[in-house]
């Protein structure tokens, strides 16, 4: 696994960072250990089914391995096995990441239960982990964001931005002290003597990004997000009735819209509950977003087909988006950083490898 930690994977300017500095940097910022207690949890989950009977058939990770390469466009056996060459992955690794995801969703079904992680030590999470990071696709999409952080720090250098928002050296050492335990705790081979001046050169570098992009979340440019969402923004409170069944959601929608049924007598008689809850407009189904833009207060939308279900939507209230309410501002915020950042990224990140 030291291999592909060791490689380059994209250069800023003179700067050349490898997949060990994506780890490094996931540590620092505190994304690492989302990662750790995937990989826990999916260890865990092999224990249980072990213990229980309930290990995945041959033919469930069968399918769930061709759906994995098929999502990747690995269609040949040579494709496959290329791919794991490259990413310093053996067949079996490959093969316990899939059992562990398989247990995973099925803990998410709610099939699973009285689990544990007692007899689990930081040796087996560090035995898997990079192997999860890289076969969930959380390792590139950390590549992608250290780039990012690092095109937009290079930009602030290059304006003079960077030495105005230089943080304080305690806030430099606070943070690499704080990286070095979480590495001395992870399991993973990287002693942290031996990367502590990288550590710090990271962490200046996710300081100089913190304050850079903090510096450019202007009120107006908050405020001019928000104009160019003005429809995707818009909130939709509503009291919703989910259904298992088509035909009876289409019944439903009968019974409120030409018997004058209330809600609740109709959810009581399909067994089913109302929930009160809200949408934003970019956030529902795209077939759905028309029907809930014209939608007015005390109206009926649906039946409407979603993942799980189909939904009776009555609207309560539409409110559109400004700069005061909190969940606005901080779409508009993430909207504006990642756009500035998706630019620097372009123009400034040149990629030597990519997973």
């Amino acid at each position: 696994m030291a291999t592909i930690l060791s490689r380059p994977t994209f250069s800023v300017g003179e700067s050349s960072f490898t997949w060990q500095d994506v780890v490094l940097a996931a540590i620092l910022r505190g994304d690492w250990m989302a990662i750790e207690q995937q990989a826990r949890l999916g260890l865990s989950l092999v224990e249980w089914a072990e213990n229980n009977d309930a290990s995945p058939s041959e033919e469930e990770l069968d399918a769930a391995s061709q759906e994995f390469r098929y999502e990747r466009d690995l269609v040949t056996a040579e494709e496959m096995e290329a791919w794991l060459d490259r990413c310093g992955l053996t067949i079996e690794e490959w093969m316990d990441y899939i059992e562990r995801s398989l247990l995973r969703q099925r803990e998410q079904d709610g099939s699973i239960a009285d689990l544990s992680d007692d007899t689990l030590t930081e040796g087996d999470i560090a035995d898997c982990v990079v192997t999860e990071a890289i076969c969930s696709g959380e390792l590139a999409r950390l590549a992608d964001t250290l780039a990012a952080h690092a095109a937009v720090a290079a930009r602030a250098a290059e304006s003079g931005a960077a030495e105005a928002a230089a943080p304080e050296e305690t806030e430099i050492e606070q943070l690499v002290a704080r990286t070095e335990r979480a590495l001395s705790t992870s399991g993973l081979d990287i002693p942290a003597d031996s990367v502590r001046d990288r550590i710090a050169e990271l962490a200046h570098q996710e300081q100089a990004f913190r304050r850079t992009s903090q510096a450019m979340l202007t009120e107006s440019a908050i405020r001019a997000q928000i104009e160019t969402h003005r429809l995707d923004w818009i909130r939709i409170d509503v009291r919703d009735l989910a259904l298992s069944d088509e035909a009876a959601a289409k019944e439903a929608a009968m019974c409120l819209r030409e018997d004058g049924a209330s809600l609740e007598s109709v959810a009581a008689e399909a067994h089913a509950e109302v929930v009160d809850g809200h949408y934003y407009i970019d956030d529902a189904d795209p077939e759905a977003r028309p029907l809930l833009l014209s939608a007015q207060p005390d109206e009926l939308v649906g039946p409407l087909q979603f993942p799980d279900g189909f939904h009776l939507l009555y609207v309560r209230e539409k409110t559109m988006p400004t700069d005061e309410n909190p969940e606005i501002r901080r779409r508009a915020e993430e909207a504006l950083l990642g756009r500035i950042s998706e630019h620097e990224s372009q123009s400034r990140v040149r990629w030597h490898e990519r997973l």
